[in-house]
């Protein structure tokens, strides 16, 4: 077993290496992501709404919506490029709202914090970030497709660590 977390751990270390290297492919496959993601969750959502006695409506056509969703992206090409464009929209949006939140946090705490001007600066470039991701998306993109590559080699690092400093092999 321990062999096969080190396998693995190396492999996904040289995914997040190739997600850095093409960061645009890496964001355009976000959209089949989160295509089989609505996909599922719709389909787990029917299931459970037939086999449960008390049906909440709200939860049915969620997870209906949710299946149609899903299975348009998936069957219909270039569907999950939508899904991308709104994956773009999300993330200006969540660097405006973070960048904002920020500057608030930053102007409510400067009384008692003296380096509350980092704070506030860090909100300034949030909010920068947030309008030019909506100005250019590009930049979106592949600051999306970076971060993932990131994830994925942080997430292989972890898993090697925990696979060599755990005990003794699983044949011995």
């Amino acid at each position: 077993m321990k062999a096969v977390s080190i396998v693995l751990s190396v492999i996904m270390i040289m995914c997040g290496i190739a997600c850095m290297l093409t960061p645009a492919a890496t964001f355009l496959s976000m959209g089949y992501f989160f295509a089989i993601m609505f996909f599922v969750y719709g389909l787990m959502g029917v299931i459970r709404a037939f086999t449960k006695k008390d049906l909440d409506t709200l939860h049915v056509v969620t997870s209906v919506l949710a299946l149609i969703v899903g299975v348009i992206a998936i069957v219909k090409p270039g569907s999950t490029l939508a899904l991308d464009a709104v994956i773009l929209g999300f993330i200006a949006a969540w660097f405006l709202v973070e960048g904002c939140a920020r500057m608030v946090m930053a102007w409510k705490v400067k009384d008692f914090n003296k380096n509350w001007i980092w704070l506030f600066l860090i909100g300034v470039l949030g909010v920068i970030l947030g309008v030019y991701s909506l100005i250019h998306p590009m930049a979106a993109v592949i600051t999306a497709g970076l971060l993932i590559g990131f994830s994925f080699i942080q997430t292989g690092f972890n898993m090697l660590a925990m696979a060599v400093s755990s005990g003794k092999n699983d044949r011995e």
